[in-house]
Formats: structure tokens, sequence, C-alpha cells
């Protein structure tokens, strides 16, 4: 009888933290935030240079900066100009 409940309960302790624990994900202050933006600023206005865009799950995008907009960018691929 015990035992099953022990099951029952380290069963639901397992599934808990499965689901609720939050990722690593980290919130970015407002001082990074208002760096990364100048630091593209000042990329975008130089028309060759190329730039490598790390995202938080791991994928890496290559491109020129096109365009800025207040709260994104657009890259182009130089190879094939899209």
């Amino acid at each position: 009888m015990i035992k099953k409940h022990l099951t029952i309960a380290l069963s639901l302790i397992i599934t808990a933290f499965s689901f609720g624990l939050p990722t690593t994900a980290m919130a970015q202050s407002t001082v990074d935030v208002e760096k990364i933006r100048a630091k593209v600023q000042t990329l975008s206005s130089s028309k060759d240079s190329q730039v490598e865009v790390k995202f938080r799950d791991r994928t890496k995008v290559k491109g020129i900066i096109e365009s800025v907009e207040p709260v994104s960018f657009k890259l182009r691929d130089p190879k094939t100009g899209t």
C-alpha cells in the first residue's frame, strides 16, 4: 500500500517538474537592448559589413543588414541577394 502511494507521488512530482520549471531564457535589461540597437545601427551604416545573428535556440543566420526598424531589422543574404 505504501509502495503504491510512493510510486504515485513520485510520478506526480516528476511530471510537475517536467512541466512546471521554466526554461533558461533570460530577459535582457534595457541597457543591453540599447547597446544592441546602437550596434545594429552602426553596422547598418556600413553597407558591406556582413553580420551573424545568433538566436537563443542556437541557430545562426548570416547576412547584410538591409533595413532597421525600431524593434527589428532585416537581413539580406549576400550570395542570393534576398
